[in-house]
């Protein structure tokens, strides 16, 4: 009877212990990877991997905040509309290529920096009040 107990409880533990390392393993896995290749995909080449820093710009009171900002290559970069008006983000120069859709209070445009380089950008409906620069180092 004992033999019987061991040899069923032996199996069990087995299966229990390689459902429990699959599952953390294959969710943390395709849970780390599903952002990171969608992200990847759709703001950078794969040769700029997102270092994890979110830089936050401020559409507010028809100015950005701040004008001039600093990051670098990897570093995604997140414009927020606190106005109650429009704004987009439209790149006139430089090596990150930026053309948002207008977009309204509460609303945000996200891109990563992909070479380094200075951008000069503005929003096309504010253009003589509204104008910024990205320094985006190595």
């Amino acid at each position: 009877m004992r033999r019987a107990v061991t040899v069923l409880a032996l199996p069990v533990a087995l299966a229990a212990l390689a459902g429990c390392g699959s599952s953390s393993s294959s969710s943390s896995s395709s849970s780390a990877n599903a952002p990171a290749s969608s992200s990847t995909a759709a703001s950078a080449p794969a040769a700029a991997p997102s270092t994890g820093k979110t830089v936050d710009i401020t559409y507010q009171n028809i100015a950005i905040q701040p004008a001039n900002a600093t990051v670098k290559v990897g570093d995604k970069i997140k414009w927020i509309n606190k106005d109650n008006v429009i704004h987009n983000v439209t790149s006139e120069s430089g090596p990150l290529h930026l053309t948002s859709a207008n977009f309204g209070q509460g609303g945000t445009f996200e891109a990563t920096a992909t070479a380094p380089g200075v951008v000069h950008y503005v929003c096309t409906i504010h253009p003589t009040a509204m104008i910024g620069t990205i320094t985006i180092k190595k």
